[in-house]
């Protein structure tokens, strides 16, 4: 299981400065690997992708009903939301952030300016009854920030059900660039990470294996022959592992978490 901090993954995160508020309970996200397109073997090109994957909710829930937060705010019927949950398996359901380009400016250099509902669901019934916000701390959904104890309640409570998570309309993916290809001393792989909106930011990233068969994430490539152009890679991709994320900053690689939700003992 492989443990790093989120502000040192640009691929992870916007180049921000927030202050670590002290929070009793991290609130945590977790996203699944789905890899777009084939693993096995491949012919990796220098500056080009050979994988990519995209993240998806571990669990995603879409509103039967509108969700009324106040007078002024509702979310609509249709509205799909996806799971955080802390440490003690308490789970909220939370909207993406608002990805339109007005927003781009205080995405990245204001995050807490981002707030967006997340809904409740206390006893597992199909319908929420409370509501409290997040922001994306570090611009990175990974990294979810909000306090779930300061939740209150709905004007009226609101059904749900759950989605499949490929139904999730945010897209989010990782690409995967085999780096040095003419030197296999320094050969690594280099990820970048859509956000959502189209803007990547480059990871630089240290594998942890043989110099022939670099590793990023739950990624290997092992290096069947080069040319200093091009190189046979085969390619695999460790199933039953996403990435965890918490309002902490960190993020690690993990088998799914276990979790209640409604309609399961």
């Amino acid at each position: 299981m492989r443990r790093c901090v989120i502000w040192r993954c640009a691929a992870l995160c916007a180049a921000v400065s927030v202050s670590h508020t002290a929070q009793a309970e991290p609130l945590r996200s977790y996203w699944t690997l789905e890899p777009l397109g084939p693993v096995g073997e491949t012919l990796a090109t220098a500056k080009q992708p050979f994988l990519e994957q995209r993240l998806l909710p571990f669990k995603l829930a879409r509103l039967t009903e509108p969700a009324q937060l106040g007078e002024e705010k509702t979310l609509a019927t249709g509205t799909y939301l996806f799971a955080v949950f802390q440490k003690d398996g308490q789970v909220a359901f939370c909207t993406s952030k608002d990805q339109s380009t007005s927003n781009v400016a205080k995405s990245l250099f204001i995050p807490l300016l981002d707030k967006r509902p997340c809904l409740i669901d206390q006893n597992r019934d199909g319908r929420f009854e409370s509501a409290f916000t997040v922001f994306d701390k570090y611009g990175s959904a990974l990294a979810p920030s909000g306090n779930l104890s300061s939740a209150e309640p709905l004007v009226a409570v609101s059904q749900y059900e759950f989605a499949a998570p490929s139904d999730y309309p945010v897209v989010r993916k990782l690409s995967y660039t085999l780096a040095s290809i003419d030197n296999a001393k320094r050969r690594s792989i280099s990820v970048r990470f859509d956000n959502g909106r189209g803007f990547k930011r480059m990871q630089s990233y240290s594998p942890d294996s043989t110099p022939d068969a670099p590793t990023a994430l739950n990624v290997r490539a092992e290096v069947l022959d080069f040319d200093g152009e091009s190189a046979r890679i085969r390619v695999s991709s460790a199933p039953g592992v996403g990435i965890l994320g918490d309002s902490l900053g960190t993020f690690e690689i993990t088998p799914a978490p276990k979790l209640s939700f409604a309609g399961e003992p």
